[in-house]
């Protein structure tokens, strides 16, 4: 029935309807509240001191990682190796990154297949997996001191290991901030500085690996 009434005075009136004058206010949220003001400079220093032993730990792993891989591995070759024509760091790189893809996404794969073991495979004391890359790091600087290893395959598998680490790690480290941190402003501050770890870890060991070498 209303498609047959007539609506020309309807469509009249709205017409001189005018709507620039009314005062529209966005519904509230708390999330987009706490983003409006900055931190001040003590919000930061706490934030920075509520994360700093989280960051040592990155940096440790970051620094074990890179070191051993630019300053000590190029020195472990086996030249009785054929197989491996193209040269043997190649093959260690290759290992490693393919280490450091499964510790980085780990946790991604674990939550989407089987989502009741996912809060079980992470780490929380990310001190350990730091511990463990820095005793490989030792030992890859005692095998190229004193040539322990005699098999490119045990080369292989630490630098998988050591590949492993540096990824779970990363990975560990951010859910733990991301789950130790509930406010917002102070999150995203968090996350940013966290990422300090890594990179520090990685220019301190370029550092050193050229004394080294």
């Amino acid at each position: 029935m209303h498609a047959f009434l007539d609506k020309s005075q309807v469509k009249q009136q709205s017409k001189n309807i005018s709507f620039a004058d009314v005062h529209y206010d966005a519904l509230p949220d708390r999330e987009e509240r706490q983003k409006t003001r900055d931190l001040n400079i003590t919000e930061k220093l706490l934030v920075w001191n509520s994360i700093f032993m989280a960051m040592t730990y990155l940096f440790l792993q970051y620094f074990a990682d890179h070191l051993s891989l630019q300053a000590v591995i190029t020195s472990l070759v086996f030249p009785s190796e054929s197989l491996y024509l193209i040269g043997h760091y190649t093959y260690y790189m290759l290992a490693h990154n393919i280490g450091r893809l499964v510790g980085r996404s780990y946790l991604l794969m674990v939550s989407i297949t089987c989502t009741r073991v996912a809060s079980h495979v992470r780490v929380k004391q990310t001190w350990i997996l730091a511990a463990l890359g820095c005793a490989i790091m030792f030992w890859f600087v005692f095998a190229s001191w004193f040539y322990l290893i005699g098999d490119i395959e045990v080369i292989l598998a630490l630098c998988f290991v050591i590949g492993v680490l540096t990824g779970s790690t990363y990975s560990n480290s951010l859910s733990v901030v991301s789950e130790k941190i509930t406010d917002v402003r102070k999150r995203e501050f968090a996350l940013g500085v966290l990422t300090l770890g890594s990179s520090a870890g990685i220019y301190a060991a370029g550092l050193l690996g050229l004394y080294l070498k």
